[in-house]
């Protein structure tokens, strides 16, 4: 779903109101259609809840792999969910507790990278790594159309604002636009600064995908890779006019450690919030307008940061990082010689004006 906004007034700075950690690492976030609750995919396949007096309400416990992604309705309080053992699943909230709608385990043969509902939530599109592009629908599950992306191992997707075409990024930094009612490519949008063979290693991608309210732009994010193996590399994003398919604009970071754009929302036709995820135990926040040519504003203290929500009324944002001293090879102990998980602190931010 692409944000809906009118105003074009800058963003400003933020004001950190709670940080709430769960327990558990969290992939990704999106707000609930009436900004009420905050909806989490976690990695231990839980989907959690945080409603609007930060209070973090029961789990369900649905998936049995990574919860990779979420897309929240924008014309109810349901969402879909995909995980990284392939399956899709789609949800109500009813007073606060996650309702099931329908679940399909199999909905893919590999880890599925991301979903997206479409505009007016008849549809969640789905791309896996088993290179495969498909279309279900929200009221029963039900398989609408399926087509392949051999290419290349899909990355996102995101539906056009009108829902007639739905834009597939991959891993060889292309995006390709696709007619929803027959699978038919369209046309495509170069990022090739995305990828990077690394000797046998194919490194980058692009991570995220986003539309202006009005339409009228395309952003996309991810990583200018430099090193395979421990990646590292520059964040990168790009913006395209949306009617025309031409490049506006390449905003580039300025360190090899700031790594992968992973998350990107418009907050209105002129700026986007975005996060990014480094090396080592780096993460930024930032804003951008699109008509300059670096961030106006960045929050340099949220490490490995993986997701980025924003609210109804776009002055609310959270942020899902990665906890402090975080390891991932089990050299960080605890008092009892013991190798304590990371967790992600989800830090809840106003805009001001």
């Amino acid at each position: 779903m692409f944000l809906q906004k009118k105003t074009d007034q800058p963003a400003g700075k933020t004001k950190l109101t709670k940080t709430v950690n769960l327990p558990s690492q969290a992939n990704a976030a999106r707000f609930s259609q009436d900004g009420r609750f905050l909806v989490l995919g976690c990695m231990d396949g839980q989907i959690r809840l945080i409603n609007d007096s930060y209070e973090e309400l029961p789990p369900i416990a649905l998936h049995q792999g990574w919860v990779q992604s979420i897309d929240c309705s924008s014309k109810d309080e349901s969402f879909a969910s995909g995980d990284s053992w392939g399956a899709l699943a789609y949800h109500k909230i009813q007073r606060g507790n996650i309702q099931k709608v329908w679940h399909n385990p199999k909905a893919h043969s590999g880890w599925i990278k991301k979903i997206a509902l479409s505009n007016d939530s008849s549809t969640v599109a789905s791309c896996a790594t088993d290179q495969m592009i498909r279309l279900f629908s929200t009221k029963d599950g039900s398989k609408i159309r399926e087509w392949s992306h051999a290419s290349s191992q899909p990355m996102a997707l995101c539906f056009s604002p009108d829902d007639k075409t739905l834009v597939v990024s991959d891993l060889n930094g292309k995006l390709d636009e696709f007619v929803v009612h027959s699978g038919e490519k369209k046309r495509s949008f170069d990022a090739s600064i995305f990828y990077k063979l690394d000797r046998i290693q194919d490194v980058g991608g692009v991570r995220s995908i986003a539309f202006s309210p009005d339409g009228n732009l395309m952003a996309c994010g991810g990583c200018k890779p430099s090193t395979g193996g421990f990646v590292q590399g520059m964040t990168i994003i790009k913006i395209f006019d949306w009617n025309s398919g031409k490049e506006l604009k390449t905003v580039q970071g300025s360190s090899d450690n700031d790594g992968f754009v992973h998350d990107l929302r418009f907050l209105n036709n002129k700026e986007l919030v975005a996060v990014s995820s480094g090396q080592p135990g780096n993460g930024k926040l930032f804003f951008l307008n699109v008509e300059e040519n670096q961030p106006y504003h960045t929050v340099s203290n949220y490490p490995n940061c993986h997701a980025v929500a924003v609210g109804k009324d776009a002055k609310k944002l959270a942020i899902v990082a990665t906890n402090s001293n975080s390891s991932g090879n089990g050299k960080v102990l605890d008092k009892e010689k013991k190798y304590p998980a990371n967790f992600s602190p989800v830090h809840f931010l106003e805009l001001l004006s």
